[in-house]
Order: C-alpha cells, then structure tokens, then sequence
C-alpha cells in the first residue's frame, strides 16, 4: 500500500512538472513572437549604451592596471629579501664545454675565477690588487658595441661602389 501511495505521489508530481514546463514553454513562445511582430519603438538609446559600454570598458582597464601594479607590489615585497644585499655580480663567462663554464665573479671587494659543472662548482683561483687592476684597465678601454658597429658600418658604407 505504501509503495502504491509513493508511485502515485512520483507520477502526479511527474505529469505536474511536465505540464507546467509546457504551459511556460508555450507563454515564451508567444512572448517571443510579440516581441519579433512588434514595430521597433523610439526608446532605444543608442548614445547610453555607447556610453555604458566605454565605461564598462574603462572600469575593466582599470582593475587590470590595479592588479598588475599589484602584482609588482607583491612581487617586490617577496624578493626583498634576495636582492637586499646584492653585493655580486658576474663579470664575464666563458663557455669551455657541454655543461662547463667558467665565470668571472665579483662578490664585494673580491675577484674570483670559478668553474662550474653539473656535478659542481670549484674555486679555481683569486685574483690580486695588480691583476684586479688590469682586469678594470681592460674593462675601460673596450668599446662599446655601439661604437664598434657604426665603424663596421662606415667602412661597408665607404667601400660600396655605387
């Protein structure tokens, strides 16, 4: 008896659901229907929607401005702490094989020669004040590569032959 009064209920809520969904199924598509034999009236604005549409557009510029810069905030306010004391630099590099370098270091007022592979990284040796020297007088008098370029340049410019 219970199951009978169960399956009853489920049907009737079933053909109720059904009926219901056919009714508005069909006031939607007599709505739609006077909506598209309807005449187009004066009330559409076309300067409002122009000016909600730029609006729009600028709102969403600038929320993307405001996360990128808030991104850099976060960003800088993560690395802080690497780049505090930033008393390193490489001075030059030289490739001597498949996973082998060797680099010119200079961490504060020290400059080392280091070699670097996959398997590790060795101290090859330290350079001394006269050396330090000659490394900053070779520094100096090399050229940019600006400079060099325009020389290459005029020359291929004065020995075409027009």
């Amino acid at each position: 008896m219970k199951i009978r009064v169960k399956y009853f209920l489920t049907s009737f809520i079933s053909i109720l659901l059904v009926l219901v969904n056919s009714v508005s199924l069909a006031q939607v598509k007599a709505d739609s229907t006077k909506v598209l034999s309807a005449p187009v009236t004066g009330n559409f604005n076309f300067a409002a929607l122009l000016f909600k549409t730029i609006l729009s557009l600028a709102v969403v510029i600038v929320l993307l401005v405001l996360f990128v810069y808030g991104l850099k905030w976060l960003q800088s306010k993560t690395q802080s702490g690497y780049y505090k004391y930033h008393n390193m630099s490489i001075q030059d590099s030289l490739s001597v094989g498949p996973k082998r370098q060797i680099h010119l270091v200079q961490v504060m007022n020290r400059v080392i020669l280091i070699g670097a592979s996959e398997t590790g990284i060795n101290l090859l040796l330290e350079l001394d004040e006269d050396e330090k020297k000659e490394l900053a007088e070779k520094k100096e008098k090399a050229k940019p590569f600006s400079k060099s370029l325009s020389e290459q340049m005029s020359k291929l410019g004065g020995s075409v032959k027009h």
